[in-house]
């Protein structure tokens, strides 16, 4: 009798365990699928910002035209965000635009990075971002990281980052060390929130997101982590 049980009981075995794997198979794809969206789309808005940033490279930008391409800048962010539930590539198209005007905004303080610390320098400078944030996409792939409970503090870091930055270009004052310090916090924030937003990507492919949509606005939030982990590491070689 109990052979009987047992041997009744293995074809249904077998069929949960294959219902498993192929679940397991289908999330895997899924997630697989949002990320290698999300990578495509982070290539692109780095190669439209590379490309931007040429056209204003070595051109003084007025503080209007600053504030106007900010501002504008900002519109095209709320656009792509609002546009994320889309599974249309038209989605891709304001993420692009806002890279392009970020890249031409970038395009005068890379140039002057350029002047200041080198090529050679600058050039080490992206190959290190490029290395961080390809070790921690692979260190979020396999640690759960609780993202949201670093979401919070990580946001009030970053307005205070925002603020003494502000007041920093405001005020003119040399501190140089201050200076230092201020980068090398900048710089671990970012690194954080590589860590997140990765976390977040994955999860969210777990949670069967593909959509175009989906994936331009975590390229968006990994593009703007990398601008920004950039530009605090060459401001820390500067001082």
């Amino acid at each position: 009798m109990v052979c009987t049980v047992c041997t009744s009981r293995r074809p249904e075995t077998k069929d949960l365990m294959a219902r498993d794997l192929e679940l397991a198979g289908l999330k895997g794809g899924v997630t697989s699928t949002l990320f290698a969206r999300t990578m495509l789309c982070l290539v692109g808005l780095l190669a439209i910002s590379g490309a931007t940033s040429v056209l204003s490279w070595g051109v003084a930008l007025s503080g209007a035209v600053h504030i106007g391409l900010f501002v504008s800048a900002l519109v095209l962010l709320f656009v792509s965000t609002s546009m994320a539930e889309s599974d249309s590539l038209w989605a891709l198209l304001p993420a692009g635009l806002f890279a392009g005007l970020f890249g031409y905004m970038l395009g005068p303080t890379l140039s002057n990075h350029v002047e200041t610390l080198g090529a050679g320098t600058v050039t080490f400078a992206v190959a290190a971002t490029t290395g961080m944030m390809a070790i921690c996409g692979a260190v979020a792939s396999v640690v759960a990281i609780p993202y949201r409970k670093f979401e919070g503090p990580l946001l009030l870091i970053l307005f205070g980052l925002i603020i003494f930055g502000s007041w920093r270009a405001v005020s003119g004052i040399d501190l140089a060390h201050v200076d230092l310090l201020y980068s090398l916090i900048g710089s671990g924030v970012f690194v954080i929130y590589f860590l997140v937003d990765f976390a977040r990507l994955y999860d969210r492919g777990r949670a069967g997101a593909t959509g175009w949509g989906e994936a331009s606005l975590h390229a968006l939030n990994l593009y703007l982590d990398y601008i920004n982990l950039l530009l605090h590491i060459l401001a820390a070689a500067e001082e």
